[in-house]
């Protein structure tokens, strides 16, 4: 009888300590939502900005350096390593990299560099044909109007 103390005190502490802690089951973590964007849209466009919104009145981002704007939609580089918006001058380099994700014709950006102001969210719809794209204002979220004089002043043309 002795002999068989040792096992059945071994089985009845393994038990105990097999069903010591938390009895609610853990989710397993989720990955991080990758921000959905359109293939169709993933390249490098250019544009030359017209006089008129070079003009006295207009902020000096849009008056200073060269009239050529380029805009390189990606689907990686963007500032929190995701897709990646970014607009820049041909002499000055570029204005601003935001993140952003799409839904069907629609385009929003994520903490959106502003002038004088904290990142903010602003949705465009966009129209890409025969390699011209397009954007209309739906919620401008700069209060400086520069991103979004840019990307509604005439067509963006495709690069290579």
């Amino acid at each position: 009888m002795r002999h068989l103390a040792l096992p059945l005190i071994l089985l009845v502490v393994s038990l105990a300590v097999a069903g010591c802690g938390d009895d609610e089951a853990k989710p397993a973590a989720q990955p991080a939502k990758t921000p959905e964007v359109s293939k169709a849209l993933v390249g490098s466009y250019s544009m030359r900005l017209a006089r008129a919104h070079r003009g006295a009145d207009a902020p000096v981002e849009l008056t200073d350096g060269s009239a050529r704007w380029t805009l390189e939609i990606a689907t990686t580089g963007g500032p929190d390593g995701g897709p990646a918006f970014t607009l820049a001058n041909a002499a000055n380099g570029p204005l601003e990299s935001s993140s952003f994700e799409t839904s069907g014709e629609r385009l929003q950006l994520h903490m959106e560099e502003c002038a004088g102001s904290e990142a903010v969210e602003s949705e465009y719809r966009w129209k890409l044909g025969g390699g011209r794209l397009t954007f209309t204002t739906v919620k401008a979220g700069c209060p400086d109007t520069v991103a979004e004089t840019l990307l509604t002043a005439g067509p963006w043309v495709r690069r290579g």
